[in-house]
């Protein structure tokens, strides 16, 4: 993943890419542009970082149309803020830097901070000094000073505020891992004031005031030596020298000490603590627990709009099995570790529910969850979709390039699915990406690492697959790290009536069943498990009228008469295509027609089909002999046969 910095000029560019790389290290991508040095007419990133309003109104034209940007907020560099204690009071000030905008803007900022008994007069290449002043400070752009001005105050570059670096790590997905070592790197610059002004300088105080955590130092005494307003709120209205930080502890019902990363309730109110020894000072920065849940529920609102969320928990698994008991219990445990898991079930057991509940557990939680299945996408596109591309990589490539489902789970989970149908090729690179932890895109050179946990399905039997020369023997041995194996639906009998129950309450009918039907139920071997299951109540639901069912009510492929069109009932509905199947066939009843007049005539009755899912209906409808797939413009026809099993078949629907 990366970002570009845009700045105004190459001294602001350096020291933000600085900031940044302190804070994010080597988890994204880094690179910068400046107005100064020039900008080229197309912009492209995971993500821009505009260092002002004033360069974002300078280089929007260049920035392609849906490009993430954030507009950074910025604040006084507090490291080298102290320099400016020396300033006697009353003092005129010539500030000086690039823009009006950031002058003014900077000066705003001093004056917030408690620096508002000094008279700042503004400066900016191109403006005319018409008033006398008594010293120069600049904001890190000392070679913008005016000539024959030797003596200046150079308070550094105007740094990123917290609140921006926090935007930044939960657009990449890092907020979870690297917030509490922001907070204590961003109070650590505030503390260091303290070496030059007393504890009760206004100046102190106004910096601490624009902090928005709560901020408590302590001295080798344990004694409360500094205190902000937001901490104040935590504790309470304290005389900081009547007691030491232990016995006001105690009073608030916390003993033991202040952990780092620990979790306390202050007055009612849940905080986080995080802590750093500094010399002989310790910082407390505190955080309101429900603020933390606010940024990880936006996060999630933010993954969601993608469809990288996983929507079930382990709570959404419905049993009273002890087989599936246990596999549950399995997948708790699993959870909490971070290897690479192997889920093995016949199609249709709920693989995918137990990969969503298993990343849930997980500390990974607020992370993405991106699934991706292997049997639904054409082989040729498999591997720009998992890896992504660069610009120019093939015919069509979007331009920009684009970033691949493995860098979209990057902290998060990569669920893949179907592995079993991995194209051979494939299955080579996705071994390196196990090994290596890191992906390189379709027609890039660059190596991007990666921290992602890999949860495997199938439904095939990989030995099987092996011995065939169809799957890599040593994939293999990579994925099955953890291994979980879902019971199918026919060996935990004891599910069929929860999971019905469960079915009615999702589609809002209470259905009741006759013993004899119940009894045909249970007994009925499930080929398409729980999913076949599912199907079956939403036709009762659908059909039935009054509220008993009764073996005639039950679709006829279930009854115990063995025939031909039964057959094919079990066939369509153990792949999952049978609805579907019934609606192709009425269509084709109707006229001969391509496919593409099919996928348009099922879009036009509101009827969403995949082109890859609507190829493999009528390719398995051709190979029952329902339907005759022509060349040219004849286009398909139904058989004789296929107007049979629609006329034997008293459930066909259009």
């Amino acid at each position: 993943m990366g970002v570009t910095v845009l700045s105004q000029g190459e001294n602001t560019l350096k020291i933000l890419i600085r900031q940044l790389r302190d804070f994010i290290g080597d988890s994204i991508e880094i690179k910068g542009l400046s107005v100064e040095g020039g900008i080229p007419d197309s912009l492209c990133d995971d993500l821009i970082l505009i260092s002002s309003d004033a360069v974002y109104n300078a280089v929007i034209g260049h920035i392609e149309e849906g490009t993430p940007i954030i507009v950074a907020r910025r604040s006084i560099n507090y490291k080298e803020l102290s320099r400016l204690f020396a300033v006697p009071p009353g003092s005129r000030v010539l500030l000086v830097n690039d823009l009006e905008a950031s002058t003014m803007e900077t000066i705003e900022l001093l004056k917030n901070l408690g620096f508002d008994y000094l008279s700042f007069i503004p400066y900016w290449p191109g403006r005319q000094i018409s008033e006398g002043f008594d010293y120069v400070v600049t904001p890190g752009e000392p070679q913008l000073v005016p000539e024959g001005i030797r003596s200046f105050i150079d308070i550094g570059v105007r740094t990123l505020d917290i609140s921006t670096i926090y935007e930044l790590l939960q657009r990449f997905n890092l907020l979870n891992i690297k917030s509490n070592m922001v907070s204590v790197k961003y109070i650590k610059d505030i503390v260091e004031i303290t070496r030059e002004a007393t504890y009760n300088s206004l100046q102190l105080e106004a910096v601490l005031n624009t902090i928005d955590e709560g901020i408590m130092v302590t001295g080798n005494n344990g004694y409360i030596e500094l205190l902000n307003p937001v901490a104040k709120r935590f504790i309470g209205d304290i005389d900081l020298k009547s007691m030491p930080l232990q016995t006001i502890m105690a009073r608030l019902g916390i003993r033991g000490g202040l952990l780092d990363g620990g979790v306390y309730n202050f007055n009612g109110r849940e905080v986080v603590i995080s802590s750093k020894r500094l010399g002989e000072m310790t910082l407390y920065a505190l955080k309101d627990v429900s603020e933390i849940r606010e940024m990880e529920r936006k996060l999630r609102l933010k993954l969601a709009e993608h469809g990288n969320i996983a929507k079930y928990t382990v709570r959404d698994i419905v049993t009273e099995s002890r087989s599936m008991t246990n596999t549950v219990k399995l997948a708790e445990k699993i959870a909490k570790s971070d290897s690479t898991v192997l889920i093995l079930g016949e199609s249709g057991t709920g693989k995918e529910l137990v990969a969503q509940a298993i990343h849930n557990m997980s500390e990974r939680k607020n992370m993405p969850f991106v699934a991706v299945n292997f049997a639904s996408i054409p082989s040729n596109l498999l591997e720009s979709e998992l890896f992504g591309y660069e610009e120019g990589a093939f015919t069509g490539a979007k331009r920009g390039g684009k970033i691949g489902l493995f860098e979209e789970a990057h902290g998060g989970t990569i669920f893949l699915d179907e592995i079993g149908d991995a194209p051979l090729e494939l299955q080579a690179r996705l071994l390196r990406v196990l090994q290596e932890k890191q992906i390189r895109r379709v027609g890039g050179l660059k190596v991007i690492p990666i921290d992602v946990r890999v949860i495997a399905a199938t439904n095939r039997e990989l030995v099987k697959l092996i011995e065939a020369g169809k799957f890599r023997e040593d994939l293999y041995y990579r994925l099955n790290v953890l291994l979980i194996r879902i019971p199918p639906l026919r060996e935990r009998v004891e599910d069929i009536f929860p999971l019905i129950r469960h079915f009615m309450i999702k589609r809002g009918r209470h259905l009741r069943i006759s013993r004899e039907a119940m009894k045909l139920i249970e007994e009925y071997p499930w080929p398409g498990n729980v999913r076949e299951l599912e199907n079956v109540v939403e036709y009762l639901c659908t059909v039935k009228e009054d509220d008993l069912v009764e073996i005639d009510d039950l679709p006829q492929y279930m009854r115990p008469v063995h025939t031909e069109k039964t057959e094919i009932d079990r066939i369509l509905s153990r792949e999952d295509i049978y609805t579907d199947s019934i609606r192709v066939l009425n269509l084709l009843r109707e006229k001969p027609m391509g496919r593409r007049t099919l996928f348009k005539e099922l879009s036009d009755s509101g009827v969403y089909i995949s082109e890859y899912r609507l190829r493999h209906i009528m390719k398995r409808l051709r190979d029952l002999g329902l339907i005759e797939i022509k060349r040219g413009i004849e286009g398909t026809e139904i058989t004789e046969k296929g107007i049979k099993y629609l006329t034997d078949n008293s459930n066909g629907m259009k």
